[in-house]
């Protein structure tokens, strides 16, 4: 505690179990997936879930969807800001 002072800084990380996102309509064939999406209007719902067994308590509390046409990341098409999820279903996004 000789060390710090009124201006130090504190940072406490938690490890947790390995999380798996699905969203609905995507599959998961591994990270080069592409899945073209034709229809003006597309919902984004899907799911933050752990592995069967696991004790994990931690939750999704929000999130950020992003959408980019091909591979461009420089310019979003899409971006929703930070979203708050519902405290009945925390680990479900819908957007």
């Amino acid at each position: 505690m000789k060390y710090f002072s009124e201006w130090s800084k504190v940072c406490l990380i938690k490890g947790i179990d390995k999380p798996h996102i699905s969203i609905r309509g995507f599959d998961d064939t591994g990270e080069n997936q592409r899945t073209i999406l034709t229809h003006p209007l597309i919902e984004i719902i899907g799911e933050l879930t752990y592995d069967s067994g696991s004790q994990e308590q931690e939750y999704l509390k929000s999130y950020n969807i992003k959408l980019y046409q091909n591979n461009n990341f420089d310019n979003a098409l899409v971006q929703s800001g930070e979203i708050y999820t519902n405290p009945h279903n925390p680990n479900e996004f819908n957007y």
